[in-house]
C-alpha cells in the first residue's frame, strides 16, 4: 500500500467511517472507490462467530471472483477467511500473493490441465463438476503416484434458484462416486459441494440443500464409500441492496443463515461431523465498498436527469440492483427525483431512477453504496479508464490501487 494520508472530519454516511472527499477526489480523481476494511473483517467475524456457536467444525470461504483486488483477498485471509478460487486468473493471483495451500477451495467447471497439475501439488480442496476433469486428475494421479482428493459438486435445484448449468445431477452423484471408486484408484472423494445462486434471500434453500448433501453423505456411507472430510455450501448470502424488481426485500441475520445451514448437519453428524465449508459470495466484501462519482451534465432545462462521471463499466450491478445515492456536498433536507445516468454510450448506463436528493449542480460528489460486489472484478474499459481505489481504516486513507492511464491500457498491445 502507498500513498498514506490523514482524513479530514466530515461526518460518517451510513454507518461507514468518516472520509474527506473533497480531499480524496483532488488527490485521485474522480470517479473513485473506497474500501472500509474494518467492514470486511466485522462482516468475517460476525458471520464466523454466528457459525461458531452452532458448528465449530467450519470455514469461511472468501470468494476471490466477488472482488479479487488483492488487498481485499489478503485482508479477508488475514480475518480468518480462505480463498475460494475459480482456478485461471484467481489462481495466479493467490499464489502471486502467497496465499495457496491445502485449506484453499477450487471451484468452476473449466480448469486446464496444467491449472489442476498445479492445484493438486497444493492439495487443494478441489470440487469437481465435470467427467472429463475426473479423467484428467486420474491421470495426473497415476503419472505422478499421487492419491488426489476431491469433492463433487452437486446441481441442485430448488424453488427460485434453478441453477442448471452446473454440477454433477443430484440423482448421479452417488453413482459416480462409486464409479470413481471402482474405476479411478487414485481418486478419493472426500467432500460434496452445492453452490446454488446469489443473493438468497431464502433460508430455507440452505436448509434444503444442507438436508441433501447430508443425506448423499449417508447413502454414500452405506455404500460402503469412504467417510467425507467437507461439506461446502455456497450461494451468495444476501445483503442489504435489492434487486430492482424486488417489491420487498429481507436480508436475514447471520444468525439465521447459519442456523439453516447448521441444523440438517447437527442432526445428522452432531457437532463433531465433516468441516464445513461455508461460501457467503457477496456477503463478505458487497457493502465494505462505496463509489464516488461527480455530477458533470444536465440533459435538459428543468428536467432532473444528470449525468455522472461512472458508469456500469465500473458498477455492474446498477443494471440490476437498487443501490442508495446519497449526495456529500449538500445537507439541505429538501428532496428531489433524480434520474443519474452514467457517461457511456449505452441505453443501459443508469445508475439510478427516483432517486431522491437535494436540487442538485454539476459538480456535486455522490456516493453509491454496496459497490463491493462484482465490480472491481468485473469493470470493463468501456470509454473510460478506470477509477482508483483508496482503502480507509483509522482515520488514515491509503491508495490500494492507482488510477489506470492510457499507458496501463495500451501496455499488451503491439504497436
Amino acid at each position: 500500500m502507498s500513498g498514506e494520508g490523514a482524513m479530514g472530519t466530515c461526518a460518517p454516511l451510513w454507518n461507514y467511517p468518516a472520509f474527506d472527499h473533497e480531499e480524496l477526489l483532488r488527490e485521485h480523481g474522480s470517479p473513485l472507490f473506497l474500501f472500509f476494511p474494518g467492514i470486511l473483517q466485522r462482516n468475517v467475524h460476525s458471520l464466523s462467530g454466528a457459525f461458531r456457536s452452532r458448528y465449530p467444525n467450519h470455514v469461511i470461504a472468501y470468494s476471490v471472483k466477488t472482488n479479487h483486488l488483492p488487498c481485499v483477498v489478503q485482508r479477508a485471509v488475514a480475518c480468518g477467511a480462505v480463498p475460494e478460487i475459480v482456478a485461471g486468473l484467481e489462481l495466479d493471483l493467490v499464489e502471486r500473493l502467497g496465499l495457496i495451500d491445502g485449506r484453499t477451495v477450487v471451484n468452476g467447471p473449466f480448469k486446464t490441465e496444467s491449472e489442476l497439475r498445479r492445484l493438486v501439488s497444493y492439495r487443494c480442496r478441489l470440487n469437481v463438476e465435470n467427467v472429463t476433469e475426473l479423467e484428467v486428475l486420474e491421470r495426473i494421479g497415476a503419472e505422478t503416484d499421487t492419491d488426489v482428493k476431491i469433492g463433487l459438486r452437486v446441481s441442485w435445484e430448488t424453488g427460485n434458484v434453478p441453477w442448471k448449468r452446473f454440477g454433477f445431477r443430484l440423482g448421479a452423484v452417488l453413482e459416480m462416486a462409486r464409479h470413481i471408486k471402482a474405476e479411478m484408484p487414485h481418486l478419493r472423494v472426500v467432500g460434496l459441494h452445492v453452490h446454488g445462486g446469489t443473493n438468497i434471500t431464502d433460508t430455507a434453500y440452505y436448509r434444503e440443500a444442507a438436508l441433501s448433501l447430508c443425506d448423499l453423505a449417508r447413502q454414500m456411507e452405506h455404500s460402503g464409500l469412504p467417510e467425507l472430510a467437507y461439506l461446502d455450501l455456497g450461494g451468495g448470502f444476501a445483503t442489504s441492496c435489492p434487486f430492482k424488481d424486488s417489491a420487498e426485500w429481507y436480508t436475514p441475520s447471520a444468525a439465521e443463515y447459519a442456523g439453516a445451514v447448521v441444523g440438517p448437519i447437527v442432526d445428522t453428524f452432531g457437532t463433531a461431523g465433516p468441516t464445513l465449508i461455508v461460501e457467503p459470495g457477496r456477503y463478505l466484501i458487497d457493502d465494505a465498498f462505496l463509489l464516488l462519482t461527480t455530477v458533470e451534465r444536465f440533459r435538459e432545462h428543468g428536467r432532473h436527469e444528470v449525468i455522472v462521471d461512472a458508469g456500469i463499466n465500473v458498477l455492474p450491478s446498477a443494471r440490476f440492483r437498487r443501490h442508495r445515492i446519497a449526495c456529500l456536498t449538500r445537507s439541505t433536507s429538501a428532496c428531489e427525483e433524480f434520474t443519474i445516468f452514467g457517461p457511456l454510450c449505452m441505453q443501459s448506463d443508469c445508475l439510478g431512477e427516483g432517486v431522491a436528493l437535494p436540487s442538485l449542480r454539476c459538480g456535486d460528489v455522490l456516493a453509491i453504496d454496496h459497490a463491493g460486489a462484482y465490480s472491481i472484478s468485473q469493470a470493463w474499459n468501456f470509454i473510460q479508464l478506470l477509477p482508483a481505489v483508496v482503502a480507509i481504516e483509522d482515520g488514515k486513507s491509503v491508495l490500494v490501487r492507482r488510477r489506470q492511464t492510457i499507458d496501463d491500457f495500451l501496455g499488451r498491445d503491439v504497436l
